[in-house]
């Protein structure tokens, strides 16, 4: 057995101060109250990031390189070096990383010991049928470009991104915190297929493959169904599966589905603290502090706090922060993961500037059109807090069970002035103006227990899934609104702000929505040999909704429905870096687009949606960049439309909407210091069948046209994003970014609107020397007047102009 020796300096550096503060604060209480956990692991070995500069060639040389730029115990038996070489490594990673770089490819694997690691022949592990056991940290995924998961979302199993018949872009809080991304509108400028909504100004709202995903953010992987705007401050990663998952998460759109994955605590001592200004006043604060109270009980606290203006007029917005993780290992193979979350959003709700003559109007892009005290008459206030437990074991050595429980509370209360229709009947055109209030009180619980089978049968490696999940949503509503007399009228091209009236004119729903949803779902990740693996799987979803009106009229309603959601996918892996796919999968949306019942729906049947994809997925750099090619048709049917030839017709269920396109996407470092996220998409979206005709809102009514045949809003045909970062030295790197969106329809009813495309630059310069790091980020350079995204043709959000962020961080 040859070591390569282990550096002392490095072995036992410790933080006197952390650790201090670590034990006074949690070693008493938690040891106290869980003296059963005292029983610690081994400690890992050392995981920090280091830039490494090894050369293409010899692995064995190539080890030592390793040993003597981490300081850390590389064990092997010399034999296993025989012959073999390594396509090197260079720039920043995690050891773990850089290591499993190495020796990609030779058919070693690596084992961490408590001061370094062995290296071992992959056989000695596990059979030539089986995949390799693969461990993934929290500081892996959080520390690098790459496409690496510890759950995988589309399948919830341990299939790596590769090895999925399905679309999925990851982006890593690297990524995030590279370009300053604290928003999830921002966190995903760069993911392809992916635009945005300008949800009445109310929430953040994406549109995926031409589809909108308005309920179809999950945190860590239960839904999240409120509508709002979302920080970054806690995330490890964003996961962005294409296509419908209804297979394993229920009632959901068309396009596919955003999983916010939350930083966990983990066995690393940290503290990391941003602080950031930039262009409009904005200033931002950040706290990551991770403390291991024991070996096995580690502790973990985000905080942010937010404030700004905007190049908006009478626009700016607070947020507010805390995230606590706490992580009990009770032993190897059983642990409980708790997670707090509070946030809290308030702003001055913009709903963007109208459309007039077939574009935008040409106003200046700050100018507002809402009440004169929009500080307080258009206001919106938005208040999460919620708990989510995770707890996993291994009941056997096949077999193990994972249940995730959370509870949330979501309370919402908005005012908001807008714009109702376009008056073209007078000398110059004017606005009239609609007044809405809504207040909302939600809570929300649900559980998903899954149990996970590995087995071989006649040579055949299956990991068979069996998941049960109950859900149960109560939300109060009062939504009040109206339109406004023309005494408020404004005009569109020097607009003088008017006092509105408090709220709305009268109630529209003062009810009481409960949704309780149970199911059931099986999942068979069939891996025939190291070539060939089918997914299939099928959901079966008992949907009870009800509604309480609190309304004189009293008109309460109850629905009951069972769907189902199927899913086949084929996986051909040639070699270690190329793998074709075929999927096909379903699945179901009810009561439109958030699932919650209202008068008229009881009856309604779902909305059916069908996703066929095939393509291609190619590693690069050893496995540490992935390019993904697809091909896909996604289908929407039972889309509501109405009977033409008889008058006051009841609704058809008949209607179908179809998007078709092609998706390149890559994520990655791909050598040399060089780091990529983005991709180019085409889509092809539009209404294809459907017997409604429409106008514009507009004073004098224009001449109703045929819905069939027309685009979807917020859905270019084609999308190409880019950002790279570029790694010069240990100390500096620099970034730039590219994104480019053709022309696209402010409103799928009308196409009256078009938004021009556009093409806007990024970019970013990054220094970190020990403790220190800064960064600078300018975003569109070039000053680019574009407009990001649309509700409808009167409702038209202006992407933000030239803008630059100082960051300062400090960690220890």
């Amino acid at each position: 057995m040859k070591t390569q020796q282990l550096n002392e300096e490095t072995r036992f550096n410790t933080r006197p101060l952390t650790a201090t503060l670590r034990y006074i604060m949690f070693g008493l209480a938690i040891n106290t109250a869980f003296p059963q956990l005292v029983l610690a692991e081994e400690a890992s070995p050392s995981n920090a990031v280091v830039f490494f500069s090894i050369e293409r060639g010899d692995l064995e040389k190539a080890l030592e390189q390793f040993a003597s730029q981490t300081g850390l115990n590389l064990s092997y038996e010399p034999s296993l070096m025989t012959g073999k070489t390594t396509a090197g490594v260079q720039g920043e990673f995690l050891t773990t990383e850089a290591l499993n770089q190495l020796i990609k490819g030779t058919g070693l694997t690596s084992v961490s010991t408590s001061t370094g690691f062995n290296i071992e022949s992959r056989s000695e592990q596990t059979s030539s049928m089986q995949m390799p056991s693969i461990t993934i940290t929290a500081e892996a995924i959080e520390n690098s470009y790459q496409p690496l998961v510890r759950l995988n979302t589309a399948t919830r199993s341990s299939a790596s991104v590769f090895e999925t018949p399905q679309s999925i872009d990851v982006i890593s809080a690297t990524s995030i915190l590279d370009r300053g991304a604290d928003s999830l509108t921002s966190a995903l400028d760069y993911t392809p297929g992916v635009t945005t909504s300008t949800g009445e100004g109310t929430r953040e709202q994406f549109i995926i493959r031409g589809f909108s995903a308005i309920s179809d953010t999950y945190i860590d992987g239960m839904r999240d169904a409120g509508l709002y705007f979302r920080d970054t401050f806690n995330l490890e990663q964003i996961q962005v599966v294409k296509g419908p998952a209804g297979v394993l998460y229920g009632r959901g759109s068309a396009g596919g589905m955003i999983n916010l994955v939350s930083k966990r605590a983990t066995d690393e001592e940290f503290a990391h603290f941003d602080a950031s200004y930039g262009s409009y006043n904005s200033r931002r604060f950040t706290a990551d502090l991770n403390m291991p109270v024991t070996d096995n009980i580690h502790f973990r606290v985000n905080a942010m706090r937010e404030d700004a203006d905007s190049f908006r007029s009478d626009v700016d917005s607070e947020k507010r922060g805390l995230a606590i993780a706490t992580a009990l290992h009770f032993s190897p193979e059983t642990s409980l993961d708790l997670q707090l979350l509070y946030s809290r959003d308030e702003r001055v709700l913009d709903a963007g500037i109208p459309g007039l003559n077939g574009k935008p109007a040409d106003v200046d892009i700050s100018t507002y059109y809402g009440a004169a005290d929009a500080e307080e008459a258009d206001r919106g206030t938005s208040e999460e807090k919620s708990l989510t437990a995770e707890f996993n074991t291994a009941l056997t050595d096949t077999l193990k069970l994972r249940n995730t429980f959370r509870y949330r509370e979501y309370d919402l209360d908005r005012k908001q002035t807008t714009v109702d229709r376009l008056l073209l009947n007078t000398s110059e055109p004017r606005l009239r103006l609609a007044r809405s209030n809504f207040m909302q009180q939600q809570k929300d619980y649900s559980n998903k227990l899954e149990l996970i089978s590995t087995h071989e049968w006649a040579g055949i490696s299956h990991e068979i899934m069996f998941g049960g999940e109950y859900m149960y949503e109560d939300r109060d509503a009062l939504s009040r609104g109206g339109t406004l007399s023309s005494a408020y009228d404004i005009t569109v091209y020097d607009p003088v702000l008017n006092t509105v009236p408090a709220q709305g004119a009268s109630i529209r729903r003062d009810a009481v929505y409960q949704t309780t949803t149970k199911s059931l779902y099986i999942q068979d990740l069939i891996r025939f040999n190291e070539q060939w693996s089918l997914l299939a799987g099928i959901r079966k979803d008992w949907l009870e909704r009800d509604f309480d009106d609190l309304d004189p009229q009293d008109r309460d309603v109850l629905s009951e429905n069972s769907f189902n959601s199927p899913r086949l996918g084929l996986v051909y892996q040639h070699n270690d870096w190329l793998s074709f796919y075929a999927s096909a999968s379903k699945s179901y949306q009810p009561g439109g687009d958030t699932g919650v019942l209202a008068p008229g729906d009881e009856i309604n049947p779902p909305e059916i949606s069908t996703n066929y994809e095939v393509g291609s997925k190619f590693s690069l750099n050893d496995g540490t960049a992935i390019v993904t090619v697809s091909v896909f048709e996604l289908t929407k049917e039972n889309v509501p439309t109405r009977d033409r030839s008889i008058s006051d017709s009841p609704t058809l269920y008949i209607g179908e909407v179809t998007a078709k396109g092609i998706e390149i996407s890559a994520t990655g470092e791909v050598g040399y210091g060089l780091s990529l996220q983005g991709g180019v998409t085409y889509t092809d979206a539009e209404v294809t069948s459907s017997n409604d005709t429409t106008a514009p809102r507009v004073t004098p009514t224009p001449e109703r046209t045929p819905l069939k045949g027309k685009k979807l809003d917020n859905t270019p045909n084609i999308t190409a994003k880019l950002w790279g970062i570029k790694r010069l030295n240990q100390n500096w790197r620099v970034g730039l970014g590219v994104r480019y969106e053709s022309e696209t329809y402010a409103d799928t009813t009308t196409n009256d609107i078009k938004l021009p495309s556009f093409t806007v630059f990024d970019s970013g310069v990054y220094y970190s020397n020990g403790q220190w790091n800064a960064s600078l980020l300018i975003n569109n350079i070039t000053d680019k007047k574009f407009y990001e995204s649309a509700t409808n043709d009167r409702s038209i959000l202006p992407g933000t102009p030239r803008t630059a962020l100082l960051n300062v961080g400090y960690s220890f």
